[in-house]
């Protein structure tokens, strides 16, 4: 089952900043925006800093599906306790429909497939480099490069998975005897993505010049690079119900249970190509610095792996069929959407003293 994303807050406020930003640039008196000679500054190398905050996001995919239940059995002080079965337990983990003679050996974790699309807010620092002008003419071409270094603010995605796996827990509701395994808290099932926080980038391109209403604007397409690294989490909990030492007498206890925990974290790198564009305007001078508010774009389509997979076995000796040796599992699969996609705004500091 599909759950609700946590990434809307960062794209809200996102958007409330950009939108601040656009809306502040635009009362700017057009006197102030034309500091500087233009004709002067395209003739130099000029070193440049500059901050932003960006959207970055990316779609993906997920899958969880395991082995049946090969060790200790379900026994009637398990899913099966209940007969004729409530209509809640359909589709759970112990599906209850058709009599219990054609009921399959259930599985480990109910098989579930999702997506979702991950949004995060990233601040970032860049250092640029520009040319001085390559032609007089079509808008006085320069070549810049930049290299950036950024951090992520993002959440887990909950690709796939069902019910609200965590620490097993006794039911809370006083003192319960023999307990059902559905009645145990902290079982199911998530495969879940993060992207980490660190993310690198560079980019070199071409900057076009144009006076427009004494205002100097730059636009900048741009071959661009990034590296970013995506966190893949899987787990699974989920409370067999043994059949030893069952007393309907006794208050429930985890020793009543086989408590089957099977998590994995890895971590792998995504290296993306892409074009940006970015238009700049010079808005004002502080000291030997321009001031020069900027927003851009950036799609990256992702080289190399976008797909993957990993099981985890359960080790537990009572985990294993003894008649065939074969022991249970669960295998997660991550399958990401191969591009990414940023935007942003912000501020350069352009070193042009007078």
């Amino acid at each position: 089952m599909r759950r609700p994303s946590l990434t809307v807050p960062c794209t809200r406020a996102a958007r409330r900043v950009a939108l601040a930003c656009a809306a502040a640039l635009c009362l700017l008196p057009a006197p102030a925006l034309a500091a500087g000679d233009p004709d002067d500054e395209l003739d130099r190398w000029v070193p440049a800093l500059s901050t932003s905050i960006q959207i970055l996001g990316q779609q993906a995919s997920g899958s969880v599906e395991s082995s049946d239940v090969l060790g200790t059995p379900l026994t009637t002080g398990g899913c099966l306790i209940f007969f004729p079965p409530p209509p809640e337990l359909n589709g759970t983990f112990c599906d209850q429909t058709g009599p219990i003679q054609d009921r399959p050996q259930p599985e480990l974790f109910p098989a579930t497939s999702s997506h979702d699309t991950g949004v995060g807010m990233v601040f970032g620092l860049s250092a640029e480099l520009m040319s001085p002008r390559l032609l007089d003419s079509l808008l006085s071409p320069r070549v810049f490069a930049h290299a950036d270094t950024s951090l992520v603010l993002a959440f887990e995605r909950n690709l796939a998975g069902e019910r609200s796996p965590g620490g097993f827990k006794l039911p809370e509701s006083g003192p319960v005897q023999t307990p059902a395994e559905l009645a145990i808290r902290g079982q199911g099932s998530r495969a879940k993505s993060e992207v980490q926080p660190l993310l690198i980038s560079a980019g070199i391109g071409v900057a076009f010049t144009k006076v427009i209403l004494d205002r100097t604007l730059r636009i900048k397409p741009s071959f661009e690079y990034m590296w970013q690294e995506q966190k893949l989490i899987g787990i699974g909990h989920r409370a067999v119900k043994l059949e030893e030492d069952f007393d309907d007498s006794d208050d429930a206890t985890f020793d009543d249970f086989r408590l089957v925990a099977l998590d994995r974290t890895e971590t792998e790198d995504q290296h993306g190509l892409g074009i940006g564009l970015e238009i700049e305007m010079d808005s004002g001078r502080l000291g030997p610095f321009m001031l020069s508010p900027f927003i851009w774009g950036r799609g990256y389509r992702v080289v190399g792996d976008i797909d993957y997979t990993f099981t985890v076995v359960n080790e537990d000796p009572d985990g294993m069929d003894p008649g065939t040796g074969e022991r249970e599992s669960v295998t997660y699969e991550f399958e990401f959407e191969p591009w990414v996609w940023r935007a942003g705004i912000g501020v350069r500091f352009r070193f042009v003293p007078e």
